[in-house]
């Protein structure tokens, strides 16, 4: 709507109880493009009221019936946006200051009046009451849209919320086929990921790892494997230090291969990034990057200290199995140039804890095995089917049997074996 479409459709109340007057301001007034409505006793303007919403109202102070300043009193009430205008004799100026100062006056004339200044005054009355009732409106049509608005959030928080639910539970399916994947590739290193689990689990207690860092090391700590699924028996059957340069070049690529792999999923980016440094060493010794200790951080250090150590632990290192604290022993002194000073602090702490718990364990292989030892963990097929539970006391025969089992399979069997105060073990047979 044009602005002299509004101006025509605005409705001007003339009150006044002499006719002269009323004839008078009708006679000024009615060039305007505007309705002009004109009541000679207070009561009839305020019945009109009921049915109509003037823009503007013009009233004397002096009538019979109702005096000027509680018409304006009831008006306000019945029309709050309305232009509210008194015109008075000088005499009746502190009638309109009493008015003005209880907020039911915006302006008074005095007779007699100006002609142009009345009809300035009624027209920017007008424009000034449309313009309240325009602001008005507006507010009205933002608090609905903001209601609507709060609603549409409400709904697309809900509608993301349950989004973002199915990729979490897509993401958790994702990570237990490749977590399933490795634990039926690797089932008899059950033991090793046992330790390897325990040892980053302490780690980051004694080094104050937050929670979502521990969460990213647990997910690497289980996926670390991944990368070697394609590779050979006899690659993996053979300890690092026994491999072909061939060989080691091809198996120090896993690293690199889990990450790859991993790091196509958002969530499994940083356990990817971790695993590719598993192998690391501070001193740029370590595989497959050669990183030198300030580019491993602290939380790769923590798994790439654990994996060392459970790696030498189970025999994957020289072909000798160890206790926890021989494999300490052995990593001790080059762990210097390989971690930081805190990380090999916490895990020489993590090896004698560990070492004095109850139940403490070792890693034999079948050639090592004694009648009367005790298995500290689940021995798993290849495909996951359980061999020995754990607490299973060995018997020759069964020794027997495991060992024809290795020699059937061409599987290196290394069990978890408990043990109170270890004893150096004899080499594989």
């Amino acid at each position: 709507m044009s602005a002299d479409t509004q101006v025509q459709d605005a409705i001007v109340f003339i009150v006044d109880d002499e006719a002269d007057i009323l004839r008078a301001l009708r006679r000024e007034l009615g060039r305007l493009p505007m309705q002009l409505q004109c009541f000679g006793r207070a009561h009839d303007a305020l019945a009109a009221m009921q049915q109509m919403r003037p823009d503007v109202l013009l009233s004397d102070v002096r009538m019979p019936d109702m005096d000027g300043v509680e018409l304006m009193t009831q008006a306000a009430a019945l029309h709050p946006l309305c232009e509210r205008i008194l015109i008075t004799g000088f005499a009746d100026t502190q009638a309109v200051i009493q008015a003005i100062n209880k907020g039911h006056v915006h302006y008074f004339l005095e007779k007699p009046w100006d002609s142009e200044r009345l009809k300035s005054v009624i027209q920017k009355g007008v424009a000034l009451t449309q313009t309240r009732r325009r602001n008005l409106h507006l507010e009205a049509i933002l608090a609905m849209q903001n209601t609507q608005l709060t609603q549409i959030n409400a709904s697309l928080e809900a509608r993301v919320e349950k989004r973002t639910e199915k990729l979490k539970k897509a993401y958790t399916a994702t990570l237990e086929v490749f977590c399933s994947l490795v634990e039926k590739r690797f089932a008899d290193a059950a033991p090793a990921q046992k330790l390897l689990r325990q040892l980053v689990n302490h780690l980051c207690t004694l080094l104050d790892i937050n929670d979502v860092n521990r969460a990213y090391l647990q997910m690497a700590a289980r996926l670390r494997n991944l990368g070697k699924i394609t590779l050979p028996d006899s690659l993996l059957q053979t300890p690092y230090q026994k491999l072909t340069s061939s060989q080691r070049d091809a198996f120090c690529q896993h690293p690199l291969i889990a990450a790859s792999t991993l790091s196509l999923i958002p969530p499994l980016q940083e356990p990817a990034r971790l695993i590719k440094m598993q192998s690391e060493k501070g001193d740029g010794s370590g595989y497959p990057l050669q990183l030198q200790l300030h580019q491993i951080s602290l939380t790769g250090q923590i798994l790439a200290a654990a994996t060392a150590l459970t790696d030498m632990a189970c025999g994957r290192i020289d072909g000798t199995s160890y206790t926890l604290r021989e494999a300490w022993e052995q990593l001790a002194g080059p762990s210097k140039r390989w971690y930081s000073e805190a990380v090999i602090n916490a895990l020489a702490q993590v090896v004698e804890q560990l070492s004095q718990q109850a139940g403490g364990y070792a890693f034999y292989g079948v050639g090592q095995l004694r009648p009367g030892m005790r298995l500290a963990d689940d021995l798993m097929s290849d495909y996951g089917v359980l061999l020995l539970p754990t607490g299973h006391s060995l018997d020759q025969d069964t020794i027997d049997h495991l060992r024809q089992l290795q020699e059937n399979s061409a599987v290196s069997l290394r069990l978890a074996i408990e043990f109170t105060e270890p004893e150096a073990p004899e080499p594989d047979a």
